[in-house]
């Protein structure tokens, strides 16, 4: 019974890291073992181990290694967290106020957007009307030729351009 109690005190002394590095090793399991099975990187279990947790990316997946590593090698995960110091959740201050709080719509943004809206329209109106001359004042009539040439195997042939009357079979009696 003594024996048990020195056990848990030399235990409460140790690191996070440390006592999760002698259970493993009285598990029997090495570093890779406990990667792979953990879905880590040997170094982070090293890192764990070492309580180096610089090399981690963050608290919040640090609290989930330590607790994985816990259930792993079937330890108490709350007696570990609590000794890591991250079991408590941080008090909130008084005077919180929401840092990603979405702002109230302001009615000039509205009415700015319309009215940036409406220039482009009207800019694009503007220039699309700006060099517009009436179409009769840009026709002006194309000389086409009375006749054209074309060649043929025969040698060149002169075809005119002028429209024949049909022919029609059209009898009046």
């Amino acid at each position: 019974m003594t024996n048990n109690n020195i056990d848990t005190q030399q235990q409460s002394e140790l690191s996070v890291g440390e006592q999760l590095r002698i259970a493993r090793q009285k598990a029997g399991l090495g570093v890779a073992e406990v990667a792979a099975q953990m879905c880590l990187l040997r170094s982070a279990v090293i890192a764990i181990e070492n309580d180096d947790h610089t090399k981690l990316r963050g608290d919040t997946f640090v609290r989930g290694y330590i607790r994985n590593y816990a259930r792993l090698l079937s330890l108490d995960e709350n007696e570990l967290l609590e000794l890591h110091g991250c079991a408590r959740k941080p008090e909130k201050p008084s005077h919180t106020r929401r840092l990603f709080a979405r702002k109230q719509p302001v009615l000039t943004q509205g009415v700015s957007r319309a009215s940036i809206v409406l220039a482009l329209l009207g800019l694009s109106v503007f220039l699309l009307f700006q060099n517009r001359n009436p179409i009769a004042d840009t026709l002006q009539p194309v000389a086409v030729p009375d006749v054209v040439e074309i060649e043929t195997r025969k040698g060149i042939r002169v075809v005119p351009l002028t429209a024949q009357p049909l022919l029609t079979d059209v009898r009046e009696d």
